[in-house]
């Protein structure tokens, strides 16, 4: 019937939710260190840690970066990307 599951469709499921797991996780490395140098500020107004400061500027950027890189690892993005490639690659093929 038309409407089963096949094997490779559960497959790309899993891999598709695998990825979609790994965005908590880069939430969490992303956030840990501002989150950790607010509440110390909170606390301690006058306490400075220069490494944290530096962590801090380099791990909130490297959202997008991480986001961007997770979501271009996705099943269906990769399988857009290859098929427009190959439509590329056999357009150029085809011209002479």
């Amino acid at each position: 019937e038309s409407g089963a599951w096949t094997p490779e469709d559960i497959e790309r499921q899993r891999r598709s939710l695998r990825c979609l797991m790994m965005l908590p996780a880069i939430l969490a490395f992303c956030w840990t260190p501002t989150s950790v140098r607010r509440i110390v500020d909170v606390f301690f107004p006058d306490w400075s840690c220069m490494p944290l400061d530096y962590l801090c500027v380099i791990a909130g950027p490297l959202q997008g970066f991480f986001n961007a890189a997770l979501y271009g690892t996705t099943p269906a993005v990769r399988d857009a990307v290859l098929g427009r490639l190959d439509h590329s690659a056999e357009k150029l093929r085809n011209v002479q």
